[in-house]
């Protein structure tokens, strides 16, 4: 089966769509990696900063545990986001 001038057109120009497509989902992952790299970076320098420490009774200690509970669930999101978004990246630059 050979194929005729205007099947690899056709071809070509669905290649370069592709193509397209992959190059702009390439860019907004470089910005979306940029981004989130440096909101883990300001959320592990500044973990302290937004939690505090109170142990002087049983209910300050259950705030202090959610609120380091939260800061911790914060953080662990957007290190899986900027995994799965430089997984992505890595994968689409192949």
């Amino acid at each position: 089966m050979s194929i005729t001038e205007n099947d690899w057109r056709e071809e070509q120009q669905r290649v370069d769509m592709v193509t397209e497509k992959i190059g702009k989902r390439i860019e907004r992952l470089e910005e979306e990696v940029g981004t989130v790299k440096v909101d883990v970076v300001n959320i592990r320098r500044h973990f302290w900063d937004d939690v505090t420490v109170n142990l002087s009774n049983p209910d300050e200690v259950t705030e202090t545990y959610f609120s380091m509970k939260q800061q911790v669930e914060v953080r662990s999101e957007r290190e899986r986001r900027h995994r799965q978004s430089a997984a992505e990246l890595n994968k689409l630059s192949r």
